[in-house]
């Protein structure tokens, strides 16, 4: 699930003063659901495109891919058929490499829909899947995930051995999170994915993110992803965070430079 260390190739695998051998995830999400082409000429949309990038995403040292299939005319596919010839296509190339599947409110609301890709078996069944913890607005359109929806996704995953990648949109959404694993549908221990910077939802500011980090328990992995220009600010900001808190956690001094 990690990446290994770049220390690891480079200083003999003795890191020097000041650099972290403490391996990050870099989790990556190659298509989502609203980019096409004719906006954005590069985002794979095929089948083929978005395994060509997931090989290249690996090879610089993604350890967690984030799939969006597409069908044919370029909208999103909830179809399992659709996530099974990526997955397999990936797993051809890295058996090593988390794959989550998307199961996205957005574009397909139903249950039976948004669950289909949990089904699939083999090397096409996803290690994760994404749990929206929510409804939000999007600028043009709303991603409606009621609560019946929610735990019936939760509760699917848990039957599947599927780890649930919780996606948070504000704070609301990280209790409701806590909820469900007071009801037991979620692992004790969870995979937090939080998403800023999106309008109508938590804003893409550091402070926001520590916001929502300082409630996450200390046994959880949390991750931080930006919406559009917020992406690299929100990336930036979670390895920073998370480099000084190892430091306080070890009693390393600061220093100016």
């Amino acid at each position: 699930m990690y990446s290994e260390s770049p220390c690891t190739a480079l200083y003999e695998g003795l890191a020097p003063d000041g650099i972290s051998s403490t391996p990050l995830i870099i989790n990556a999400c190659l298509t989502g659901n609203v980019l096409s082409r004719d906006i954005a000429p590069h985002v794979p949309v095929s089948a083929d495109q978005i395994i060509d990038d997931a090989m290249q995403a690996i090879e610089l040292g993604a350890s967690m891919l984030h799939i969006h299939a597409r069908c044919d005319e370029g909208r999103p596919d909830w179809r399992p058929e659709a996530y099974a010839r990526i997955f397999e296509g990936i797993r051809r190339h890295s058996s090593n490499v988390v794959l989550i599947a998307t199961t996205s409110g957005r574009e397909h609301g139903s249950f039976e829909k948004r669950s289909a890709v949990l089904d699939l078996d083999g090397i096409a069944k996803p290690d994760m899947a994404s749990l929206t913890l929510g409804s939000l607005n999007f600028p043009n359109t709303a991603s409606v995930s009621t609560p019946e929806t929610i735990r019936q996704l939760a509760g699917r995953m848990k039957e599947r051995l599927i780890v649930p990648e919780l996606e948070v949109f504000d704070l609301g959404m990280l209790n409701y999170a806590f909820y469900l694993r007071r009801k037991g549908l979620l692992p004790r221990d969870c995979y937090v994915n939080f998403l800023l910077g999106s309008l109508g939802s938590v804003p893409g500011r550091v402070l926001d993110l520590c916001t929502l980090v300082r409630e996450v328990p200390a046994s959880w992995t949390w991750a931080a992803a930006g919406i559009g220009r917020y992406q690299l600010p929100m990336n930036t900001a979670a390895v920073i965070y998370l480099r000084q808190s190892r430091r306080l956690e070890t009693c390393e001094p600061l220093k100016a430079d």
